[in-house]
């Protein structure tokens, strides 16, 4: 009999798109499957939608719990599960095609990986995008700078917790556990997989197809950015500051810091809530924390640009460690304005998809996309 995979899915307030989720789910060829529908608190609608699923198929269990948040709800799915590998699946998004627990499985099984990461679409108004161009799985080496910088920063595909499968053992012989924190709980979750030196499966095909639902937490304006964003890297040094040099990785904490820099002063100039100067004055508090102007000097002192494998993404965390390190808050914030002006984010995403209009339900798991191109 076919190993059993844990499908663990947060629910909060979704009644729109939870019965494209569910049903993407309980049509998977791979049947050998539990369900789990974490009700996070929600509204007595969507409370009920969840049992309604789960009176249908014996295989959905609905657990129902006062609000506490998706990384809460995943550590109570990862309690209860009984399978080898555990899946997780936020409930406006859905697995794209019949197959994609079945090919997710099957290289799980083939390779011996502790995670196995999947290809994604995109979905919008506009339509449902080609797979994401991915690179950086070529690489053989799963211990370096530049498959940790492609995974986590450039491609991001190891950031995400959906779309993969991860064997629930590695989970928890290694003690690793979600982090509440409101936002990126998924990117700190995968930090702490790698670190725990997680091996890694990838399969080009696509596997999950996200939503880009501009109501959700992604696309939400964060109060809380610079102290959780902060908080993410306080928490992954804690973690690493008992083992050897050779098996750190200062390197991460460093990139998502100084990621976050420009995704924090992004954050303000677009919300348009701020003078010039009281952006300045905020980027300013956030290259002093320690966590931050530490990692800025790591990142300088032992040249991880060099390692990255882009020249253009070498010249960028050049600059953000170079602004951070001499408090350049004001040259900072001209540089965010101006990048945001010329598009840089939109014409770099634009790159990685090609947008497929029209009916997307009938390019549902039968696009192909392009080629993967090695860097």
């Amino acid at each position: 009999m076919k190993d059993r995979i844990s499908v663990i899915v947060p629910v909060y307030n979704e009644k729109k798109y939870l019965g494209d989720c569910v049903e993407s789910i309980l049509s998977q060829t791979w049947e050998n499957i539990e369900v789990f529908l974490i009700d996070d608190g929600s509204d007595g609608e969507t409370a009920a939608l969840c049992d309604a699923a789960a009176a249908k198929d014996e295989r959905i269990r609905v657990i129902h719990k006062k609000n506490e948040g998706s990384a809460v709800a995943r550590e109570t799915g990862i309690r209860l599960a009984t399978g080898k590998w555990a899946a997780f699946i936020d409930s406006d998004d859905c697995l794209d095609g019949e197959n994609a627990l079945a090919v997710l499985a099957e290289r799980a099984e083939q390779s011996g990986a502790d995670i196995t990461v999947g290809n994604y679409r995109r979905e919008s108004g506009e339509g449902l995008s080609a797979r994401k161009e991915q690179h950086f799985f070529h690489m053989q080496d799963q211990r370096c700078v530049r498959f940790r910088f492609c995974g986590f920063i450039r491609d991001g595909h190891l950031a995400y917790e959906w779309g993969k499968l991860y064997r629930l053992d590695f989970i928890r012989e290694n003690g690793i556990h979600h982090t509440p924190y409101p936002f990126t709980q998924d990117k700190a979750f995968n930090m702490k997989c790698c670190l725990a030196g997680a091996k890694y499966a990838f399969t080009d095909e696509s596997v999950y197809r996200y939503r880009m639902n501009e109501n959700g937490v992604t696309f939400s304006y964060k109060k809380q950015f610079p102290a959780v964003w902060t908080a993410i890297a306080e928490e992954f040094d804690e973690t690493q500051a008992g083992l050897p040099e050779e098996k750190r990785m200062g390197d991460l904490t460093a990139t998502h810091v100084l990621l976050g820099l420009y995704y924090y002063g992004k954050q303000e100039i677009l919300a348009g809530k701020m003078i010039p100067r009281e952006i300045r004055e905020h980027l300013a508090a956030y290259m002093e924390v320690p966590v931050v102007s530490g990692a800025a000097r790591r990142y300088r002192r032992e040249k991880y640009g060099k390692q990255f494998g882009s020249f253009m993404w070498k010249i960028l965390f050049d600059i953000l460690a170079f602004l951070t390190e001499h408090r350049m808050s004001g040259t900072a914030c001209l540089m965010f304005q101006a990048m945001l002006l010329l598009e840089v984010e939109n014409q770099v995403s634009t790159r990685r998809y090609r947008k497929k209009r029209g009916n997307a339900g009938k390019q549902r798991g039968d696009e192909r996309g392009r080629k993967n191109e090695k860097v």
